[in-house]
């Protein structure tokens, strides 16, 4: 198996040599969909200004015509913008989705094992017990990973978890709460864990989830950045050791993630990285499809998901 450095110095071959000309023929057609997409958006630009001018002449309507019919009739340009729009949104990400089907297995060849996938990896019931993120009821997957390195097994899902809340004052109202975008990590190393620890970020309220107690550490740098709570002070302060807490922060450093948190239990670890970055993406339609930056950008994203473990240490058997 390729290691992180080797899959880097490999990524130049194996992208001139069997993802450029496989990918090429599609040139013309990424064109035709940015032709499409622009169109569609310059028809959403000039839809809601004629609505906007359409209600800012209610008043001098002709007479006989009725108010109300011409208040809805307002709204009507704006609706086929929005319409059309969602086609073209559409058709761009199939078009991502299309070469990255092509392109992701050939990709992860080096690594031996490794699979992408449209499906989730990271499940729900380890979301729910890793007590990273709150309660949700919607789900949007875009890219997954799952495959095993240097023997810790892992899973990777870009992900956006949200919740649904209804109301039923005056009227029905639906309105929606976004609880995490970003990527989260599952890791499985051959060791297990005696104690549980969730590394939350600092934040004006110190909620202290139940059954669980905040660890004070060593670190007075790491403590103005992160809450840490177990079940176990001792256990838990010798599984953080100080070489740990640098390299997690050295990890946040790496992915530029807004907040970074962590959950450790039985024989797994996982960490939620906030970002509203697309992660992962290739397929833009404003970019040449054999345009080597973004296929350069997708490999430097995975390598550094992969150095997780590195980083951890989680290959090795000493704790962290």
């Amino acid at each position: 198996m390729q290691s992180v450095q080797e899959f880097r110095k490999n990524f130049n071959n194996i992208f001139f040599k069997k993802i450029f000309n496989m990918i090429a023929p599609y040139e013309q057609e990424r064109k035709r969909c940015f032709v499409f997409y622009s169109v569609c958006l310059a028809v959403l630009v000039g839809s809601i200004v004629l609505t906007y001018i359409s209600l800012m002449n209610l008043n001098n309507l002709p007479d006989g015509m009725d108010s109300d019919i011409a208040f809805y009739m307002c709204f009507l340009p704006a609706v086929i913008g929005i319409l059309l729009f969602c086609v073209a949104y559409s058709a761009a990400k199939g078009f991502e989705l299309k070469i990255k089907r092509i392109i992701m297995p050939i990709l992860l060849r080096g690594i031996e094992g490794f699979i992408w996938t449209e499906r989730q990896t990271v499940d729900d019931a380890l979301i729910r017990d890793s007590e990273l993120i709150g309660n949700y009821n919607a789900v949007k997957v875009d890219d997954n990973f799952t495959g095993k390195y240097k023997n810790v097994g892992v899973s990777i899902s870009e992900i956006e978890l949200g919740e649904w809340r209804h109301s039923y004052v005056g009227r029905k109202n639906k309105t929606y709460e976004r609880k995490f975008k970003g990527v989260i990590v599952a890791l499985y190393p051959e060791k297990e864990y005696k104690c549980k620890i969730l590394i939350k970020k600092d934040g004006l309220v110190d909620f202290v989830p139940g059954g669980l107690e905040k660890v004070n550490l060593e670190d007075p740098e790491f403590e103005r950045k992160y809450n840490v709570y177990s079940n176990d002070q001792i256990e838990s302060r010798y599984v953080l050791t100080t070489a740990f807490l640098n390299r997690f922060n050295n990890i946040n450093l790496a992915f530029d993630a807004s907040k970074i948190e962590a959950s450790i239990k039985d024989s797994r670890i996982v960490i939620a990285l906030s970002t509203t970055k697309d992660m992962f993406k290739v397929g833009s339609l404003h970019k040449a499809v054999c345009d080597y930056r973004q296929f350069k950008q997708l490999a430097e994203e995975f390598a550094s998901i992969l150095e997780l473990i590195d980083e951890l240490k989680l290959n090795q058997n000493i704790g962290l």
